[in-house]
């Protein structure tokens, strides 16, 4: 069996590899995303922290059915481009 060896993260780091630049950037992302999803749970807006990330996502308020319809089952309603609850 063939022994693996362990990088360390400074070794990474010196690559510079556009590979590993790109993943730290996405688990950077990604953990800015959880922090701020985890605030608004704790401060009770969850609820608006949902609608904000989806007008980000769909600016023209073109929501995907399914998730209209996911969200609007927890009562989450998004927005309309009037400021109107989406149904």
């Amino acid at each position: 069996m063939k022994k693996v060896k362990c990088i360390r993260f400074e070794t990474l780091c010196q690559l510079k590899s556009v590979s590993f630049n790109y993943l730290v950037f996405c688990c950077n992302v990604q953990l800015r995303l959880m922090t701020e999803m985890r605030d608004s749970i704790i401060a009770g807006r969850f609820p608006e922290f949902v609608q904000r990330f989806f007008l980000t996502l769909f600016p023209s308020h073109n929501y995907p059915q399914w998730a209209v319809e996911a969200l609007d089952s927890v009562n989450i309603t998004l927005q309309t481009e009037h400021g109107k609850q989406y149904t």
